[in-house]
Protein backbone atom coordinates (compact mmCIF):
# COMPACT_ATOMS: atom_id res chain seq x y z
CA UNK A 1 0.00 0.00 0.00
CA UNK A 2 1.25 3.44 -0.77
CA UNK A 3 2.07 5.49 2.27
CA UNK A 4 -0.52 7.95 3.55
CA UNK A 5 0.25 11.62 3.09
CA UNK A 6 1.41 13.22 6.23
CA UNK A 7 -0.07 16.41 7.51
CA UNK A 8 -3.08 18.32 6.34
CA UNK A 9 -4.28 17.57 2.79
CA UNK A 10 -3.68 20.40 0.34
CA UNK A 11 -6.75 21.96 -1.26
CA UNK A 12 -6.14 23.16 -4.78
CA UNK A 13 -9.54 24.82 -5.24
CA UNK A 14 -9.06 28.51 -4.35
CA UNK A 15 -12.77 28.87 -3.49
CA UNK A 16 -12.41 26.29 -0.73
CA UNK A 17 -9.30 27.73 0.81
CA UNK A 18 -9.51 29.18 4.25
CA UNK A 19 -10.25 32.87 4.15
CA UNK A 20 -7.54 34.65 5.98
CA UNK A 21 -8.31 38.18 7.12
CA UNK A 22 -5.84 40.87 6.28
CA UNK A 23 -4.33 42.54 9.31
CA UNK A 24 -6.12 45.78 10.27
CA UNK A 25 -4.11 48.98 9.93
CA UNK A 26 -3.24 50.64 13.20
CA UNK A 27 -5.77 53.28 14.34
CA UNK A 28 -5.00 56.88 13.46
CA UNK A 29 -5.31 59.62 16.03
CA UNK A 30 -5.74 63.37 15.58
CA UNK A 31 -4.74 66.15 17.90
CA UNK A 32 -7.19 68.47 19.59
CA UNK A 33 -6.15 71.29 17.27
CA UNK A 34 -6.77 69.13 14.18
CA UNK A 35 -10.18 68.06 15.52
CA UNK A 36 -11.19 71.68 16.19
CA UNK A 37 -10.03 72.65 12.70
CA UNK A 38 -12.17 69.87 11.20
CA UNK A 39 -15.14 71.02 13.26
CA UNK A 40 -14.69 74.58 12.02
CA UNK A 41 -14.51 73.43 8.39
CA UNK A 42 -17.65 71.32 8.81
CA UNK A 43 -19.45 74.29 10.36
CA UNK A 44 -18.47 76.47 7.39
CA UNK A 45 -19.72 73.83 4.95
CA UNK A 46 -23.03 73.47 6.81
CA UNK A 47 -23.55 77.24 6.92
CA UNK A 48 -22.74 77.51 3.22
CA UNK A 49 -25.22 74.76 2.36
CA UNK A 50 -27.89 76.51 4.43
CA UNK A 51 -27.29 79.76 2.54
CA UNK A 52 -27.38 77.95 -0.79
CA UNK A 53 -30.66 76.29 0.18
CA UNK A 54 -32.14 79.65 1.13
CA UNK A 55 -31.01 81.18 -2.17
CA UNK A 56 -32.46 78.31 -4.20
CA UNK A 57 -35.74 78.55 -2.30
CA UNK A 58 -35.90 82.29 -2.98
CA UNK A 59 -35.18 81.66 -6.67
CA UNK A 60 -37.99 79.09 -6.87
CA UNK A 61 -40.39 81.55 -5.26
CA UNK A 62 -39.42 84.25 -7.75
CA UNK A 63 -39.94 81.92 -10.70
CA UNK A 64 -43.29 80.80 -9.30
CA UNK A 65 -44.36 84.42 -8.85
CA UNK A 66 -43.23 85.64 -12.26
CA UNK A 67 -44.66 82.65 -14.12
CA UNK A 68 -43.47 80.24 -16.77
CA UNK A 69 -43.53 82.85 -19.54
CA UNK A 70 -40.78 84.87 -17.88
CA UNK A 71 -38.78 81.76 -17.06
CA UNK A 72 -39.09 80.54 -20.67
CA UNK A 73 -39.45 83.64 -22.87
CA UNK A 74 -40.59 83.17 -26.49
CA UNK A 75 -37.79 82.99 -29.07
CA UNK A 76 -36.85 86.19 -30.80
CA UNK A 77 -37.40 86.74 -34.50
CA UNK A 78 -33.70 86.52 -35.26
CA UNK A 79 -33.16 83.53 -33.01
CA UNK A 80 -30.43 81.25 -34.28
CA UNK A 81 -30.89 77.47 -34.22
CA UNK A 82 -29.29 75.62 -31.34
CA UNK A 83 -25.82 74.29 -31.90
CA UNK A 84 -24.73 70.74 -31.29
CA UNK A 85 -23.06 71.65 -28.01
CA UNK A 86 -25.65 73.15 -25.63
CA UNK A 87 -24.51 76.05 -23.42
CA UNK A 88 -23.19 75.17 -20.00
CA UNK A 89 -25.51 76.17 -17.14
CA UNK A 90 -24.17 79.11 -15.17
CA UNK A 91 -24.33 79.69 -11.44
CA UNK A 92 -27.05 82.23 -10.53
CA UNK A 93 -25.52 85.67 -9.86
CA UNK A 94 -26.95 85.81 -6.33
CA UNK A 95 -25.40 82.47 -5.43
CA UNK A 96 -22.12 83.47 -7.07
CA UNK A 97 -22.07 86.70 -5.07
CA UNK A 98 -22.59 84.81 -1.82
CA UNK A 99 -19.78 82.37 -2.63
CA UNK A 100 -17.48 85.26 -3.51
CA UNK A 101 -18.35 86.93 -0.19
CA UNK A 102 -17.39 83.79 1.72
CA UNK A 103 -14.12 83.62 -0.21
CA UNK A 104 -13.32 87.30 0.41
CA UNK A 105 -14.06 86.87 4.14
CA UNK A 106 -11.53 84.02 4.24
CA UNK A 107 -14.08 81.40 5.25
CA UNK A 108 -13.26 79.20 2.25
CA UNK A 109 -9.50 79.79 2.11
CA UNK A 110 -8.83 76.05 2.39
CA UNK A 111 -10.95 75.31 -0.68
CA UNK A 112 -9.70 77.92 -3.17
CA UNK A 113 -6.40 78.43 -4.92
CA UNK A 114 -4.25 81.38 -3.97
CA UNK A 115 -3.28 83.83 -6.68
CA UNK A 116 -2.92 87.46 -7.56
CA UNK A 117 -6.08 87.64 -9.58
CA UNK A 118 -9.06 89.35 -7.96
CA UNK A 119 -11.93 86.85 -7.63
CA UNK A 120 -14.49 89.64 -7.33
CA UNK A 121 -13.63 91.33 -10.60
CA UNK A 122 -15.68 89.05 -12.84
CA UNK A 123 -18.58 89.00 -10.41
CA UNK A 124 -18.73 92.77 -10.21
CA UNK A 125 -18.70 93.03 -14.00
CA UNK A 126 -21.62 90.60 -14.36
CA UNK A 127 -23.50 91.94 -11.36
CA UNK A 128 -23.56 95.55 -12.53
CA UNK A 129 -27.02 97.03 -12.34
CA UNK A 130 -28.73 98.97 -15.10
CA UNK A 131 -28.28 102.63 -14.22
CA UNK A 132 -30.34 105.51 -15.53
CA UNK A 133 -27.32 107.74 -15.90
CA UNK A 134 -24.20 109.17 -14.27
CA UNK A 135 -23.92 112.61 -12.65
CA UNK A 136 -20.27 113.70 -12.58
CA UNK A 137 -19.01 116.29 -11.35
CA UNK A 138 -24.31 122.34 7.22
CA UNK A 139 -26.60 122.54 9.54
CA UNK A 140 -30.29 123.45 9.66
CA UNK A 141 -33.14 122.41 7.43
CA UNK A 142 -36.05 120.09 8.13
CA UNK A 143 -33.78 117.38 9.52
CA UNK A 144 -34.09 119.03 12.94
CA UNK A 145 -37.81 118.25 13.06
CA UNK A 146 -39.51 120.53 10.56
CA UNK A 147 -39.68 124.11 9.37
CA UNK A 148 -41.98 125.34 12.15
CA UNK A 149 -41.19 126.12 15.78
CA UNK A 150 -43.82 123.72 17.16
CA UNK A 151 -42.56 120.78 15.08
CA UNK A 152 -38.99 121.37 16.26
CA UNK A 153 -40.13 121.47 19.90
CA UNK A 154 -41.96 118.18 19.39
CA UNK A 155 -38.85 116.67 17.89
CA UNK A 156 -36.82 117.82 20.92
CA UNK A 157 -39.24 116.03 23.27
CA UNK A 158 -39.10 112.82 21.23
CA UNK A 159 -35.36 112.73 20.87
CA UNK A 160 -34.89 111.78 24.53
CA UNK A 161 -37.01 108.62 24.34
CA UNK A 162 -35.80 107.13 21.07
CA UNK A 163 -34.12 103.74 21.73
CA UNK A 164 -30.49 103.38 20.74
CA UNK A 165 -29.91 100.69 18.12
CA UNK A 166 -27.52 97.86 18.91
CA UNK A 167 -24.81 97.51 16.27
CA UNK A 168 -24.67 93.72 16.72
CA UNK A 169 -28.35 93.11 15.97
CA UNK A 170 -27.37 90.71 13.17
CA UNK A 171 -24.87 88.83 15.33
CA UNK A 172 -21.92 90.50 13.59
CA UNK A 173 -19.56 93.36 14.25
CA UNK A 174 -17.98 96.10 12.16
CA UNK A 175 -14.19 96.26 12.04
CA UNK A 176 -11.57 98.09 10.01
CA UNK A 177 -8.24 96.52 9.08
CA UNK A 178 -5.29 96.89 6.70
CA UNK A 179 -7.29 95.44 3.81
CA UNK A 180 -9.48 98.57 3.89
CA UNK A 181 -6.37 100.70 3.33
CA UNK A 182 -5.65 99.17 -0.08
CA UNK A 183 -5.33 101.82 -2.77
CA UNK A 184 -5.20 104.76 -0.32
CA UNK A 185 -2.26 107.16 -0.44
CA UNK A 186 -0.79 108.35 2.85
CA UNK A 187 -0.61 110.70 4.55
CA UNK A 188 -4.06 112.15 3.85
CA UNK A 189 -6.68 114.31 5.54
CA UNK A 190 -9.41 113.63 3.00
CA UNK A 191 -13.09 113.63 3.79
CA UNK A 192 -15.14 110.60 2.77
CA UNK A 193 -16.42 111.25 -0.77
CA UNK A 194 -18.34 108.43 -2.45
CA UNK A 195 -20.41 107.64 -5.53
CA UNK A 196 -24.06 107.66 -4.51
CA UNK A 197 -26.84 105.52 -5.95
CA UNK A 198 -29.77 107.94 -6.09
CA UNK A 199 -32.89 107.25 -8.14
CA UNK A 200 -30.90 104.67 -10.17
CA UNK A 201 -28.31 107.33 -11.06
CA UNK A 202 -24.64 106.97 -10.18
CA UNK A 203 -24.04 110.36 -8.60
CA UNK A 204 -20.35 111.16 -8.37
CA UNK A 205 -18.78 113.35 -5.70
CA UNK A 206 -21.14 112.78 -2.77
CA UNK A 207 -19.81 113.95 0.60
CA UNK A 208 -20.56 111.83 3.67
CA UNK A 209 -20.65 114.58 6.29
CA UNK A 210 -20.94 113.59 9.95
CA UNK A 211 -21.30 117.27 10.82
CA UNK A 212 -24.33 117.93 8.60
CA UNK A 213 -27.81 117.45 9.98
CA UNK A 214 -29.53 117.83 6.61
CA UNK A 215 -29.19 115.82 3.42
CA UNK A 216 -28.47 118.27 0.62
CA UNK A 217 -28.75 118.06 -3.16
CA UNK A 218 -27.26 120.67 -5.49
CA UNK A 219 -29.50 122.36 -8.03
CA UNK A 220 -27.37 121.22 -10.99
CA UNK A 221 -27.41 117.58 -9.85
CA UNK A 222 -31.15 117.76 -9.22
CA UNK A 223 -31.77 118.93 -12.80
CA UNK A 224 -29.63 116.06 -14.08
CA UNK A 225 -32.06 113.63 -12.43
CA UNK A 226 -34.72 114.88 -14.88
CA UNK A 227 -37.33 115.36 -12.17
CA UNK A 228 -40.14 117.85 -12.65
CA UNK A 229 -39.57 120.97 -10.59
CA UNK A 230 -43.18 120.97 -9.39
CA UNK A 231 -42.36 117.86 -7.34
CA UNK A 232 -40.34 120.02 -4.97
CA UNK A 233 -42.11 120.85 -1.72
CA UNK A 234 -41.74 124.39 -0.46
CA UNK A 235 -39.57 124.81 2.63
CA UNK A 236 -38.91 127.82 4.85
CA UNK A 237 -36.08 126.48 7.01
CA UNK A 238 -32.75 128.14 6.07
CA UNK A 239 -29.45 126.30 5.79
CA UNK A 240 -26.24 127.66 7.27
CA UNK A 241 -22.67 126.67 6.60
CA UNK A 242 -22.24 127.36 2.88
CA UNK A 243 -19.30 129.75 3.00
CA UNK A 244 -20.70 131.44 6.12
CA UNK A 245 -23.86 132.22 4.19
CA UNK A 246 -27.49 131.41 4.89
CA UNK A 247 -29.20 129.65 2.01
CA UNK A 248 -32.93 129.20 1.51
CA UNK A 249 -33.57 125.81 -0.16
CA UNK A 250 -35.41 125.72 -3.46
CA UNK A 251 -37.52 122.93 -1.99
CA UNK A 252 -37.50 119.47 -0.46
CA UNK A 253 -38.00 116.07 -2.07
CA UNK A 254 -37.92 112.42 -1.01
CA UNK A 255 -35.63 110.26 -3.15
CA UNK A 256 -34.73 106.55 -2.96
CA UNK A 257 -31.07 105.77 -2.40
CA UNK A 258 -29.13 102.50 -2.23
CA UNK A 259 -26.18 101.92 0.08
CA UNK A 260 -23.86 98.99 -0.60
CA UNK A 261 -23.78 96.41 -3.38
CA UNK A 262 -25.35 93.07 -4.21
CA UNK A 263 -26.60 91.22 -1.12
CA UNK A 264 -24.94 93.66 1.29
CA UNK A 265 -27.10 96.67 0.49
CA UNK A 266 -30.02 98.61 1.91
CA UNK A 267 -32.57 100.79 0.14
CA UNK A 268 -34.23 103.73 1.86
CA UNK A 269 -36.23 106.80 0.94
CA UNK A 270 -34.41 109.91 2.09
CA UNK A 271 -35.45 113.53 2.54
CA UNK A 272 -33.22 115.92 0.56
CA UNK A 273 -33.08 119.70 0.53
CA UNK A 274 -32.31 121.13 -2.92
CA UNK A 275 -30.18 124.29 -2.85
CA UNK A 276 -29.22 126.67 -5.63
CA UNK A 277 -25.75 127.75 -4.50
CA UNK A 278 -22.11 127.08 -5.26
CA UNK A 279 -21.17 123.62 -3.94
CA UNK A 280 -18.07 121.48 -4.27
CA UNK A 281 -20.22 118.33 -4.17
CA UNK A 282 -23.27 117.07 -6.02
CA UNK A 283 -24.88 115.93 -2.78
CA UNK A 284 -24.26 115.67 0.95
CA UNK A 285 -25.26 112.66 3.06
CA UNK A 286 -25.95 113.89 6.60
CA UNK A 287 -26.99 112.44 9.95
CA UNK A 288 -30.32 111.13 8.68
CA UNK A 289 -28.75 108.68 6.24
CA UNK A 290 -25.83 107.73 8.46
CA UNK A 291 -27.94 107.03 11.54
CA UNK A 292 -30.81 105.33 9.70
CA UNK A 293 -28.55 102.39 8.79
CA UNK A 294 -26.32 102.58 11.87
CA UNK A 295 -23.28 103.27 9.71
CA UNK A 296 -19.75 103.57 11.07
CA UNK A 297 -17.41 105.87 9.14
CA UNK A 298 -13.62 105.79 8.99
CA UNK A 299 -12.08 108.68 7.09
CA UNK A 300 -8.68 107.07 7.68
CA UNK A 301 -9.80 103.99 5.72
CA UNK A 302 -12.02 106.06 3.38
CA UNK A 303 -15.00 103.75 3.86
CA UNK A 304 -18.43 103.61 5.47
CA UNK A 305 -19.68 100.27 6.84
CA UNK A 306 -23.05 99.10 8.14
CA UNK A 307 -24.70 95.83 9.08
CA UNK A 308 -27.19 93.93 6.92
CA UNK A 309 -28.86 90.55 7.35
CA UNK A 310 -26.34 89.11 4.85
CA UNK A 311 -23.19 90.66 6.27
CA UNK A 312 -21.37 93.98 6.38
CA UNK A 313 -22.26 96.56 3.73
CA UNK A 314 -19.49 98.77 2.38
CA UNK A 315 -19.72 102.18 0.71
CA UNK A 316 -16.74 103.96 -0.83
Amino acid sequence: MPGRARGRPRINNPDLRENREEPHPPPQFVTVEQFEALQEQMSIIVNTLQRVTALLTAAENIVATVGPQAANPPPAANHQPATENPPVAEIPPTLRNEIERLISDGQLKNFVKSGRENPKQGVEEEGKKCIAGIINIIIGGTAVGGDSRNSRKGYTRLIHVNPIGVSSRFGQSITFNDEDLEGISFPHNDALVITGDILDFDVKCVLVDTGSIANVFSWEAFKALKILINRLKSINAPLQGFGRRTVIPEGAIDLPIVLGKHLHCVTLVTHFLVVRTSMAYNSIYGHQIINSVGAIISTQHQVMKFLTSWGVGIVR
